[in-house]
């Protein structure tokens, strides 16, 4: 199914400047309507592609004038403001119906359910990621402290059954991926908070369900101590390798 001519966005955050980049370059027919709280953001968005890109002057014009509509926001709260303020907020705009609407904040799953399921498989990923990512942090340290060179480790782990994608393609240990965010000063990636953040919704998410998460907490725990680090703040979450390292 071809995405429509008429493509909207809200949210040019840190994660929605990148996904909305990535729309708008793989659809170059169509017309993109955006809108954030940032101005600056909006003009110099609209500066990579001026005459397809138009800047809206709310979420409602968004979701008037685009037939799907993207919305990526930091808080519950702000997803409530962008669908449900009144004169301003999408369902505030006319002629909705055959229209799609896609949130891609990662929120509280309450605000999240009032909207749909899509946070819920989001949730259940991040946390399997981050889980994921601690859990090949820890093997490779400890294959390194028995004598084994990294690479031949991780190409071990591969061919095993401990395979998996961070393993391959964003390895904690600096080198073995070399065109990685780990071996480039662990710059760009997923940000160390942020894999905080949702680890500590899916936990909450869980409870709520009574979901048994024996290494949630444990998780939750060390992308906090490695975020609330002003040496590894900033950094793709796999930067859990040093803190665990200097540990």
């Amino acid at each position: 199914m071809l995405p429509p001519r008429r493509l909207g966005w809200v949210g040019l955050g840190a994660m929605g400047w990148p996904m909305a980049q990535q729309l708008l370059s793989k659809n170059p027919a169509s017309t993109f309507y955006i809108f954030d709280v940032d101005r600056t953001l909006l003009d110099k968005f609209a500066q990579s592609a001026p005459d397809r890109v138009k800047i809206a002057a709310n979420a409602t014009e968004v979701a008037t004038k685009a037939d799907w509509v993207f919305t990526i926001v930091p808080e519950g709260r702000h997803v409530r403001q962008v669908y449900l303020a009144e004169g301003t907020g999408i369902l505030a705009a006319e002629n909705l119906a055959g229209k799609t609407f896609i949130d891609c904040s990662t929120i509280d799953i309450e605000t999240s359910l009032d909207v749909g399921l899509g946070l819920a498989a989001k949730l259940s990923n991040n946390y399997l990621s981050g889980c994921i990512a601690i859990a090949t942090a820890e093997a490779m340290g400890m294959g390194m402290k028995l004598g084994i060179d990294p690479k031949i480790l991780s190409a071990t782990f591969d061919k095993g059954t401990g395979a998996n994608w961070v393993n391959r393609s964003m390895n904690p240990v600096p080198g073995v991926c070399p065109e990685a965010a780990t071996s480039n000063g662990y710059v760009g990636g997923f940000k160390v908070e942020l894999m905080e953040k949702d680890m500590r919704l899916a936990t909450q998410a869980a409870r709520q369900v009574g979901a048994k998460l024996v290494l949630g907490e444990a998780a939750v725990s060390a992308y906090a101590q490695t975020a609330s680090d002003p040496d590894f703040r900033g950094k793709d979450s796999r930067v859990v390798y040093q803190w665990l390292n200097e540990a």
